[in-house]
């Protein structure tokens, strides 16, 4: 049997060999975080019953940094509650504090309660007291309590992506 090149068989060895490249260089790649995996980063250290969803990537960025292979993200996702919460404010030493109570978390609703009736009483007898909570609102499970934009900075080591400190 003799094999003939002709213009259709070259052009089917060209298609293998590009299809074969491409599957060659694909594999060698190293991809940067995704979406998903910065989400999962994030909902690993908020405190429950926060989480964040809809994590939406703004602009991203890898380069090297001392040696480091670095990737920067800035993303826009939604901080949502976990489940029924009692949201309130306390004042702390420079600012406004926010708490995020989950309403089955009774003994520090409790504390709460407890200490915003202190408050009332001194300010009624010495003047007003600032230190005490505030109630701002309550928030119902699966709702949004708002729109996050932030970063988040992470670094390859041998095995995967980590969050930088």
């Amino acid at each position: 049997m003799e094999y003939c090149l002709t213009p259709k068989n070259l052009q089917s060895a060209f298609i293998a060999i590009f299809v074969f490249s491409l599957l060659l260089f694909s594999c060698k790649s190293d991809p940067v975080p995704t979406e998903e995996f910065v989400l999962a980063k994030l909902n690993e250290e908020i405190k429950p019953p926060l989480a964040y969803q809809d994590l939406t990537k703004i602009d991203s960025k890898r380069s090297k940094e001392m040696g480091e292979d670095v990737y920067w993200m800035k993303y826009k996702a939604k901080l949502i509650a976990k489940s029924d919460l009692q949201v309130f404010t306390k004042r702390g030493f420079s600012r406004m504090d926010t708490f995020y109570v989950a309403d089955s978390d009774s003994s520090y609703l409790k504390m709460i309660a407890d200490d915003i009736r202190k408050t009332e009483k001194y300010n009624k007898q010495f003047g007003e007291f600032t230190t005490s909570y505030k109630e701002i609102n309550e928030v119902k499970k699966g709702e949004t309590i708002k729109e996050v934009i932030g970063g988040i900075n992470l670094k390859k080591t041998e095995n995967e992506w980590v969050k930088m400190k």
